[in-house]
């Protein structure tokens, strides 16, 4: 029976991976739309949408098998026992959203390479790339090699070296990956405010590629709930976590391809103008049905309905 946070986090996780997998589609069209090939970009956030996928899943799957989300004084004798006989699973949980993280930054980084050819802009994405996969190196490192000789001593219960400093570990990691996304957020913004177009075009460019601040948000939020978890607690307080966990990877990946979904948006766009034009005309030619004047300024050849009637056409634009 699902209680206190467990029907939340299964509603988040599917909602985030609804969310992920809609994402990579669209990312797949702008490619089509655009006749571009798939870059080393495109894969690597590929590899990261899979990761969350499993991330996702595994938190999932914590519910019913750890208990997450659950008041430690609500969970049965059966079920404490189940949950102890699974306790790997919140370090592979923390695996898969440290590895989301990083793949999901050096993809976006790499398609910054793509995008502005600058020299200076070039050397600073290879330096956060380095960053980023040292990043993902040392803290899988330090979050799984202790446990590793104990895991296979002891199978169904992880020794305490392995628990104990786990929320601190976890806060440190956790501002570190803040860290790197807000760079990764921030790299290309001095760009789009030297660029020599109006304004509202600066400002639409910023909240295109600064989608990513949500994220640093939210990441904020969860150093701040494993500052302030209850070791009395441990079950209700990794449902909190995850609850604003879940939804990092997924909008993550979001915030990567929504500058290469652009062109779904202005096709969307275009589509839905054409739709409003055309039934535009259409009420303007019922409405000059039996009208004479309009019959004879028609055959004249000053035509009282518009003469441009589709928006679509060689004008329309796919460029990223």
């Amino acid at each position: 029976m699902l209680r206190d946070l467990q029907a939340s986090i299964i509603v988040v996780c599917t909602l985030s991976i609804v969310i992920a997998t809609k994402a990579i589609l669209c990312r797949y069209w702008g490619r089509r739309l655009t006749r571009r090939p798939w870059h080393a970009d495109d894969w690597l956030m590929v590899v990261a949408y899979l990761i969350t996928l499993l991330f996702l899943i595994s938190a999932i799957y914590g519910v019913f098998r750890q208990q997450y989300g659950k008041h430690d004084w609500n969970i049965s004798a059966n079920e404490r026992i189940a949950s102890e006989n699974h306790p790997g699973n919140r370090f592979v949980l923390n695996g898969f959203g440290i590895l989301s993280m990083v793949f999901c930054n050096l993809s976006i980084t790499q398609y910054y390479t793509t995008l502005f050819p600058h020299y200076r802009m070039r050397i600073a994405c290879r330096v956060l790339q380095a960053l980023t996969v040292c990043y993902g190196i040392i803290t899988l490192a330090l979050h799984q090699i202790p446990c590793v000789r104990h895991r296979f001593g002891k199978p169904k219960a992880i020794h305490e070296p392995c628990t104990i400093n786990f929320a601190s570990l976890a806060v440190y990691s956790s501002v570190s990956g803040m860290c790197l996304d807000l760079a990764n957020v921030l790299l290309p913004m001095p760009i789009f405010w030297r660029l020599h177009v109006d304004f509202c075009k600066k400002v639409r460019l910023t909240l295109l590629f600064g989608f990513g601040f949500l994220i640093v948000g939210l990441t904020a939020t969860r150093v701040y709930f494993f500052a302030t978890t209850e070791s009395s607690d441990k079950t209700y307080q990794a449902g909190r976590i995850i609850l604003v966990n879940g939804p990092e990877p997924a909008l993550g990946i979001l915030a990567g391809c929504l500058p290469v979904m652009a062109p779904c948006f202005r096709l969307a766009s275009e589509k839905i103008r054409w739709s409003l034009e055309s039934s535009k005309n259409s009420n303007e030619e019922e409405n000059i049905v039996g009208d004479p004047a309009s019959v004879v300024g028609a055959a004249e050849g000053n035509p009282s309905t518009p003469g441009k009637r589709f928006g679509l056409g060689n004008e329309m634009r796919c460029t990223v």
